[in-house]
């Protein structure tokens, strides 16, 4: 029996524990904490979900990246295993402007923030591919 994993599935086990270098030069594996952060990714132009788009937390402070995700096929995501904290999420998806959100606040009496729908509007370029398809369907 063959077990299928998607593309997304196999991005977040290795996005998530997310390593980086800190100023010391040695390596961190930040986990632990409650906190947690979701939402959802959609596309302005047409409402629908956007499927793998790149959700990445930074924190307020210096910056520095915290964790990463890809949105599921429903546009949803989950950041989680998070410590109290002031952080950023940096929202982008290929042919899509990208989005900041910041003042994203992670209390021990408030793990939980949820930023609810996050609308990423097309690129100009995407819009004129878009644009381009529109005119030839109507000529065919």
């Amino acid at each position: 029996m063959k077990t299928r994993i998607s593309l997304s599935k196999v991005l977040v086990i290795f996005l998530l524990p997310v390593l980086w270098i800190n100023a010391s030069g040695a390596m961190k594996i930040e986990v632990g904490g409650t906190g947690r952060i979701s939402g959802c990714i959609r596309n302005a132009a047409s409402n629908q979900p956007l499927e793998c788009a790149a959700v990445t937390l930074f924190s307020a402070t210096d910056s520095s990246m915290v964790a990463g995700t890809i949105s599921n096929s429903d546009g949803s995501f989950v950041i989680s295993m998070l410590t109290p904290g002031n952080y950023f999420l940096e929202i982008s998806e290929p042919g899509f402007e990208k989005r900041n959100i910041a003042g994203l606040n992670i209390l021990a009496v408030l793990p939980r923030i949820d930023i609810g729908e996050v609308q990423l509007n097309p690129n100009a370029e995407n819009e004129k591919k878009g644009n381009a398809k529109k005119l030839k369907n109507r000529r065919s």
